[in-house]
């Protein structure tokens, strides 16, 4: 996923979101993609992505392109969790600083 903004600048829209509103939100993610969560297993992402493509997984497992497309599913999947974020209200950034620091903190293990 590419970030439009500095880690800086995520971790500074992070501290403008009131914690009542954070915590609204992140209830809204785990609702909303608790029925529709990533693919668990590598066999599953690549019917998910093959599926996006409009292909079949033989031809994504075969495609020089492998990377590429399953990059480009990776960014819309990404789009739609900060499109989720901004139905409550926040700004792109903001969306974005709360997946970039959700996605860190799972990196992590937190």
């Amino acid at each position: 996923m590419q970030l439009k903004y500095s880690e800086i600048e995520l971790k500074t829209a992070l501290l403008t979101i009131p914690e009542d509103k954070l915590n609204e939100v992140v209830k809204n993610l785990i609702e909303k993609f608790s029925e529709a969560s990533a693919p668990k297993d590598k066999a599953e992402l690549n019917k998910v992505i093959a599926e996006f493509h409009g292909i079949s997984v033989l031809d994504l497992i075969n495609s020089p392109n492998y990377d590429r497309l399953t990059q480009e599913w990776g960014d819309s999947y990404y789009q739609r969790i900060i499109d989720i974020i901004m139905e409550s209200g926040l700004n792109h950034k903001q969306a974005s600083a709360i997946l970039y620091n959700g996605m860190n903190a799972e990196m992590l293990g937190n």
